[in-house]
């Protein structure tokens, strides 16, 4: 008999689980508690604008790029995603601004604009973060299934390099001196709920992945990626339930067989009201999203009003975890 797998929640991690175990032969089943898929991904439409309720933008398509290669699909053909140039305008509460680029010559006038010595800080920041990432790939690609599995050679041999000890605003003092530059790379750990004076300096990466692989916006919002990644599983023969809660969920283990596994016993759904997701339910709508996008003759560009006052009253010292 088939292997059966049950996944609670049609997120963008449920639907990946279920896109990568339906290509391996398994049968596959999501219970979604809302009307709709996308979890935190999902959107709210009125007057023909699509508004994210989650993220607004999307990074490193690479890894969706593989899941759906793996499910015979290719996210551009199932996916439009613009390129932003210029990524965002950073405006600060202190006075001044960034348009923020790729384009590493027009970034450096960006920098130069607020804090002309810390220009050429620029490409160094991009190098050193291009080898970091190279060296953590593999670690960031890996399963650790136990804190026995933290404690390996190559996570110990990029020690140097990771800089355990240091924040992500005093790593970014080696390469920028004016606040306002280092809060422009150092807001990104907002994305993970951290402060830039807390946050450790391994997540430089985050602002690095925005300048070397892209940020973009895939039209119709960040919905669309996920009612894409739906559509997929639907062809791969993943059933799709909405409007039906999990209350409860419990593992009981069979009794007589010492290395029996650990079987489901859900309790508290509600299967009234229930429907099956149907690929129609997940088209991607064409409107831009009104509240961050801007179309100009220089093409879309995402613009950011964000005052860091907030932010910068958090210079609490990085402290290690309680053992």
């Amino acid at each position: 008999m088939a292997k059966q797998i049950l996944i609670i929640g049609a997120g963008p991690g449920g639907l990946a689980s279920a896109i990568l175990l339906a290509s391996q032969g398994v049968k596959v089943k999501i219970i979604e508690r809302l009307p709709i898929v996308g979890g935190r991904t999902s959107s709210i439409e009125a007057d023909g604008y699509k508004f994210d309720l989650g993220p607004t933008f999307f990074l490193y398509p690479r890894v969706l790029e593989e899941i759906f290669r793996v499910a015979g699909a290719e996210l551009r053909e199932e996916i439009e995603l613009v390129r932003l140039d210029p990524q965002y305008r950073v405006q600060f509460g202190g006075g001044g601004e960034m348009d923020c680029t790729p384009d590493v010559a027009r970034m450096e006038a960006q920098i130069s604009a607020l804090s002309p010595h810390d220009a050429p800080g620029f490409h160094r920041f991009l190098f050193e973060n291009r080898a970091k990432l190279a060296l953590m790939e593999p670690c960031l690609e890996t399963s650790f299934e136990g804190w026995r599995s933290v404690f390996n050679k190559r996570l110990l041999r990029m020690l140097p390099m990771l800089r355990p000890h240091q924040s992500l605003d005093t790593y970014l003092k080696r390469f920028f001196s004016d606040e306002r530059v280092r809060l422009a790379f150092c807001f990104q750990s907002k994305y993970l709920g951290m402060s830039p004076f807390r946050c450790p300096s391994l997540f430089s990466i985050l602002s690095f992945l925005e300048y070397e692989h892209g940020v973009w916006h895939p039209i119709g919002g960040c919905g669309a990626i996920t009612a894409a990644m739906a559509r997929v599983a639907h062809r791969q023969g993943v059933e799709i339930h909405l409007n039906e809660p999990v209350g409860r969920d419990s593992f009981c283990r069979s009794q007589g067989h010492r290395n029996s596994h650990r079987q489901p016993n859900l309790q508290g759904r509600r299967s009234s009201g229930e429907r099956r997701f149907c690929p129609r339910h997940a088209e991607a709508g064409s409107g831009q999203t009104a509240a961050t996008l801007d179309r100009s003759e220089a093409g879309w560009k995402k613009v950011l009003l964000l005052d860091f006052h907030d932010v910068s009253r958090d210079r609490r010292p990085l402290r290690p975890a309680a053992s």
